[in-house]
């Protein structure tokens, strides 16, 4: 069933884009937070693509982390640009110290994930480093997008920032699941599949309410 919901809301990250473009042209004010944000999108459902057009025209699977996780892994670094450029506020030192403190301790917490695992286990150590990347990044993300969405002073546009953040925090959650299944179970999560299209519907409804939103 998950997987199915997976193929039916594998167009969404096209749609979410397409309308944040449309928002992009009726609020040109916006265009910097959401120019970022569309094309982080089209970079992870190329990833996407790319990934079932190998499973297809090959018999040998992707193993845990490849060559695909680079579009993702951009993904998110564009997602962390967009809310960077949100508002005209600087980053102050003490915002970059927090989010900065949050990433040490989640790498610090892979590390002791690491050390736990047992020898037969750590012969997989490319994969778990591969996918320590998502949480870690993730946290990043998270932590910059909420301080800068505290500083957004167009109702609209911060209530599109939260819709997003949301979306951020399952795709988070999401990537979170995966990474505890392939390390535990040797194989993905069932959560995560329910938890990435979740992401993309909410994502969507933050689109459309800056397209019907006025500046304020």
């Amino acid at each position: 069933m998950a997987d199915i919901l997976m193929m039916i809301t594998m167009p969404l990250p096209l749609l979410i884009a397409g309308v944040f473009w449309h928002a992009a042209n009726r609020r040109p004010d916006s265009r910097s937070f959401v120019i970022p944000l569309i094309v982080g999108w089209v970079v992870g459902l190329t990833g996407s693509v790319a990934w079932g057009v190998h499973d297809v025209l090959s018999s040998n699977p992707l193993p845990a982390f490849s060559w695909v996780d680079g579009f993702f892994i951009s993904r998110e670094v564009l997602h962390l640009l967009a809310f960077l450029q949100i508002a005209s506020v600087r980053v102050s030192r003490r915002q970059v110290a927090i989010v900065s403190f949050a990433v040490l301790a989640a790498s610090a917490a892979m590390l002791v994930g690491y050390a736990g695992l047992r020898p037969a286990e750590r012969s997989v150590s490319l994969a778990y480093w591969g996918g320590a990347i998502y949480p870690v990044l993730g946290i990043a993300v998270l932590g910059v997008a909420v301080m800068r969405w505290r500083v957004v002073e167009d109702r609209v546009l911060r209530r599109t920032a939260g819709w997003v953040i949301v979306a951020l925090l399952l795709y988070f959650a999401a990537n979170v699941a995966q990474f505890a299944s392939l390390v535990i179970r040797q194989s993905g999560s069932d959560v995560a599949l329910w938890l990435w299209p979740l992401s993309d519907l909410v994502a969507l409804i933050g689109a459309i309410s800056l397209v019907r939103g006025k500046s304020s």
